[in-house]
């Protein structure tokens, strides 16, 4: 959801189950025009915005960790495609 500024989660039927990532709660996890969308095996979710960062989500959307931050200056990741994740500590 671009302009909400945030990820909706439908079922196969396309029932609404939750949203994560709205910019309303005020916290450093909140996406900023959300621009693509990635998910691998293990069901984590790769959201890129326009923060200039990749946000790490579990499978039910609770932020887990960023690839790229807004301290580590780059383009505004536009589009998600992963060979492999290898997740910093």
């Amino acid at each position: 959801d671009w302009g909400n500024h945030r990820i909706q989660v439908f079922n196969q039927d396309w029932t609404f189950l939750f949203s994560f990532g709205d910019q309303h709660n005020g916290s450093e996890d909140a996406l900023k025009y959300p621009a693509s969308i990635a998910i691998d095996r293990q069901d984590r979710i790769f959201v890129s915005d326009f923060k200039d960062r990749v946000m790490v989500y579990s499978s039910e959307g609770k932020f887990t960790y960023s690839i790229i931050s807004s301290e580590q200056p780059s383009r505004t990741p536009l589009g998600s495609s992963f060979s492999k994740i290898f997740p910093s500590e």
